[in-house]
């Protein structure tokens, strides 16, 4: 719900807040002139809309059932209370911070022991996590941490302990390490391929599902390797993401 659009998470405090996004039709980046409907949705406000606008029902990969339109009546859209919004996975594009301000602003966890007794480490190696046995070979790294039947994910950058979602920290690690590894992009289909195992941190995955809408499809190369692909996405767009990142 987040990366397309129709719910908005924000962490405080005490936990986590999140909002339904009010219904909105948002353009393609791909593909000017078309929308989908995003937002708060209900059968009955999908009815009234079709009814006005002839929506047309699309099965995102995820299996939500998404909607598109082309040629919107913007008069319409006032009497109605809907919003319309050009272009968002590019305009979100230009908030996003780029990746040396966004390894910095995740937190660090001070909690992380250097005992070795009843703790176990493992280094990701980027299929696996293989475990490290004594302290001295800890270095630059994604760590599975074991403590007490308790696990946790960590990135450690040589000197602090990083903390993120298990997907953040794994790109950490793949982006680091792999500086100059680009991803495979068709600008003739306007589509992007990103390996599934190393998929970007959510906000900027989202920024490529806005484009079209929908969530990435998988993939599967000659070679086994599972590829993430995302459509509608314009050689603009996808220049502008890969600076940032």
């Amino acid at each position: 719900l987040i990366l397309l659009g129709h719910a908005e998470v924000r962490e405080y405090s005490e936990g986590f807040l999140w909002a339904i996004v009010p219904t909105t039709f948002v353009e393609m980046d791909g593909e000017k002139g078309k929308y989908y409907l995003a937002g708060r949705q209900s059968p009955q406000a999908i009815e009234e809309l079709s009814n006005c606008f002839g929506l047309e029902p699309t099965l995102d990969p995820s299996g939500i059932k998404q909607h598109f339109v082309k040629n919107i009546q913007k008069d319409l859209l006032n009497s109605l209370n809907i919003r319309l919004i050009k272009n968002a996975a590019l305009t979100r594009v230009s908030f996003l911070p780029y990746f040396k301000q966004w390894q910095k602003s995740l937190a660090i966890d001070g909690y992380v022991s250097e005992r070795t007794d009843g703790i176990n480490f493992h280094r990701y190696d980027g299929n696996a996590f293989i475990p490290v046995e004594r302290s001295h070979e800890k270095r630059l790294g994604f760590y599975k941490i074991i403590t007490n039947n308790f696990t946790k994910h960590r990135f450690y950058n040589g000197e602090k302990w990083l903390e993120g979602s298990y997907c953040d920290l794994r790109f950490l690690d793949y982006r680091i390490k792999n500086p100059e590894k680009k991803i495979l992009y068709s600008q003739k289909k306007q589509e992007a391929f990103i390996e599934s195992k190393f998929k970007w941190p959510l906000m900027y995955e989202r920024a490529l599902t806005l484009a079209s809408g929908l969530t990435a499809e998988t993939k599967i190369t000659d070679e086994g390797n599972r590829l993430l692909s995302y459509k509608n996405v314009s050689k603009d767009l996808i220049e502008k993401l890969c600076e940032k990142l």
